[in-house]
């Protein structure tokens, strides 16, 4: 069922990153993480809550978002619709171009308690891949008609070519690069 509408689905949602928030300040005293943004500002705000350093070489841009409507997971569509993907894509690549001299690793990761079997499936698959477009797509991607529906709508919701090698080691590098972290709290506590 989905959270009503208004300000109580608002105020369930600012509790939930503000859980969020101080899960990642105590892992920052308990130095699991080495240095944390709360609401950045500027570029690093768009689409995300909390940039997080988990070391010099490595951050994390997060995302927390309670649900979507009555949903039990985050389909594709809803993905895209909520600019998840969009914000995500702008993330990844962009900090890679404003660090690159540095070779600094980013991750984006939308917390939520819903999960995304679909996106979790092809993250695994761009983890597990040898980064060859050619192989991905024969190997990891056509081996099933919903698969390759899948990783066409991904591409296209990222205005990227599948025809086009390169797009899909964006492709290949954005799907590594973007994580569906579960995290679930009772909201009545």
């Amino acid at each position: 069922m989905a959270l009503e509408a208004g300000g109580y689905a608002e105020k369930l949602g600012n509790r939930y990153e503000a859980n969020w928030v101080a899960l990642q300040l105590l892992h920052l005293l308990e130095e699991k993480i080495t240095w944390i943004v709360v609401e950045p500002i500027g570029d690093d705000e768009v689409g995300v809550d909390v940039i997080i350093g988990i070391d010099q070489d490595h951050t994390e841009h997060h995302q927390c978002k309670v649900g979507v409507g009555n949903n039990e997971y985050w389909t594709l569509s809803q993905l895209n619709e909520s600019k998840i993907f969009r914000n995500a894509l702008s993330q990844i690549e962009g900090y890679v171009e404003k660090h690159i001299e540095k070779q600094i690793i980013t991750e984006f990761h939308l917390v939520s308690p819903l999960p995304s079997k679909k996106m979790s499936d092809l993250s695994d698959s761009a983890l597990n891949s040898n980064r060859n477009p050619n192989d991905f797509m024969e190997h990891q991607i056509k081996v099933s008609q919903q698969r390759e529906k899948d990783f066409t709508a991904i591409c296209n919701y990222l205005g990227l070519n599948i025809a086009d090698p390169s797009d899909i080691k964006r492709a290949i590098y954005f799907l590594q690069k973007f994580k569906v972290t579960p995290y679930i709290i009772n909201r009545y506590t």
